[in-house]
């Protein structure tokens, strides 16, 4: 059964009633949190949406959701996606395929289904329209290797220091820009190997059909943030492409 623990959960958290409690599907373990009670409710709505697209591409029993519980404070909530990270890898000893929970997906996860050898898979994103590269943590996959682990490892530290304002990444906007900088310095220490996975798996529903109109999305963001702050436009469900 997957909601037997093996390993202590994050602070706070618990599985969420949304997890499907068989096992089976892919080879990899797809995994994502929500917020809930009177704050995170909406998120909550995001992650059932979520699951109902993955049930209907096949990965829903690959699947695990937790509880985070009502989390007031946006970039601290951020930051626990390392420490959720790191704890699925050491429960479950899978590749763990990190979706947010106002990711939509739209098509098969060819890509991961078919992964190689590397350890990590990232999106660089270059669409400022300044030649400004940045990573995308929408979208991340980690391989069952010690080079992954020892980044999940180092990111949960560095992501936990970073919501009390301790550690050389205090400043850092949100978790993304932690593992950004870890995974690069890994790299070139020739400590980890990283796929770039591309757009396509890590699309943002309102602004990648202008910025590639050569490809088309299978995992869509649906910026969940944004749209949550406009209470007419409310939750996207799985929509084969919801950009159009």
């Amino acid at each position: 059964m997957k909601n037997n623990v093996y390993n202590e959960m994050p602070d706070g958290m618990k599985f969420s009633y949304l997890t499907p409690t068989m096992e089976g599907g892919s080879r990899y373990t797809i995994v994502t949190f929500h917020t809930s009670g009177e704050q995170g409710r909406h998120y909550e709505e995001e992650a059932a949406e979520w699951l109902e697209c993955l049930q209907k591409h096949g990965y829903d029993q690959s699947a695990v959701i937790l509880d985070a519980g009502d989390r007031p404070h946006w970039r601290n909530c951020t930051m626990l996606k390392a420490e959720v990270v790191l704890w699925a890898m050491l429960e479950y000893r899978t590749p763990i395929l990190w979706l947010d929970a106002d990711a939509r997906v739209s098509g098969p996860l060819t890509i991961f289904d078919e992964w190689t050898g590397e350890d990590i898979g990232l999106n660089l994103r270059r669409d400022n329209g300044q030649g400004v590269s940045a990573w995308s943590g929408a979208t991340i996959y980690f391989n069952e290797s010690m080079p992954a682990i020892a980044l999940a490892t180092r990111w949960a530290r560095f992501a936990g220091l970073a919501t009390r304002g301790e550690g050389p990444y205090a400043d850092a906007e949100g978790d993304q820009e932690i593992l950004g900088f870890l995974a690069v310095r890994m790299i070139r220490d020739k400590r980890l190997s990283m796929k770039n996975i591309g757009p396509s798996w890590s699309w943002i529903y309102d602004r990648d059909h202008r910025l590639h109109p050569d490809k088309q999305p299978v995992i869509v963001q649906t910026q969940a943030s944004r749209r949550r702050a406009d209470v007419r436009i409310g939750g996207m469900r799985c929509l084969e492409d919801p950009a159009r």
